[in-house]
């Protein structure tokens, strides 16, 4: 939080940030948990999520405009490392699905907020 303060005391009135950052909501950080490429100490320790994030910002003093996870590479990624997941259903998901049904999930999956990258748009109110 001293990071994200220091930003907001150097901003001016109505400024911007914008910034990316990882989910600990994103499906395939929860359905690969320990064996996610993304839980890479000392970079990634803590793991926001929309909600949270928007919490954190906002009592900091900033106005969140928007809190997304735009992501692309989800569905990718656990098909990359089928073999860390545990839960069958998510397996048998990754196995007997087309590129295409993948594809769908991706998009439901970003749309949902469940996407492990998020982007975040906030500002210094006036």
């Amino acid at each position: 939080t001293k990071f994200l303060e220091t930003v907001f005391n150097g901003m001016e009135k109505d400024d911007l940030f914008i910034f990316t950052t990882l989910s600990g909501m994103g499906i395939d950080i929860q359905l690969l948990k320990q064996n996610a490429k993304a839980l890479s100490p000392p970079h990634h320790l803590n793991f926001l999520n929309p909600k949270s994030v928007s919490l954190l910002l906002e009592k900091i003093g900033f106005e969140v405009l928007e809190a997304i996870t735009p992501g692309k590479l989800d569905m990718d990624i656990l098909k990359n490392h089928k073999e860390g997941i545990t839960e069958p259903f998510w397996r048998n998901v990754i196995d007997y699905s087309s590129d295409a049904e993948l594809d769908k999930m991706q998009k439901f999956i970003s749309a949902s907020g469940l996407s492990s990258h998020m982007m975040i748009t906030c500002r210094r109110p006036v």
